[in-house]
């Protein structure tokens, strides 16, 4: 069965729940105060962790937008100067500007 990441973490805060409200007699199953205060932080850990990578994936999508204009911007630099050294500079000397191109 796949459980999403957001149904894992309320199907944990239900069980919490339960377990805080009525689950006396589930202790002497192993489902004891510490059973009970692993489960918490466990769930805690993973909703932090959750939060975390949504913000990281927000930071991400704003440096990859970033990236994109300054490439806009790096193309459309070098491409005058490379306009500008073909127009001034003889053949010969394309290469060592970077130029690639023979005309």
């Amino acid at each position: 069965m796949n459980t999403s990441y957001s149904e894992l973490l309320t199907s944990a805060r239900l069980m919490v729940s339960g377990l805080k409200a009525g689950g006396q007699a589930l202790a002497k199953r192993g489902l004891d105060d510490a059973f009970v205060a692993k489960l918490q932080a466990a769930a805690q850990r993973a909703a932090d962790l959750d939060d975390e990578q949504e913000r990281l994936k927000s930071q991400l999508e704003a440096k990859t937008a970033e990236l994109k204009e300054n490439r806009v911007e790096l193309e459309s630099l070098l491409n005058e100067a490379k306009k500008m050294v073909k127009l001034d500079l003889p053949k010969t000397e394309w290469k060592q500007h970077g130029v690639k191109d023979s005309k």
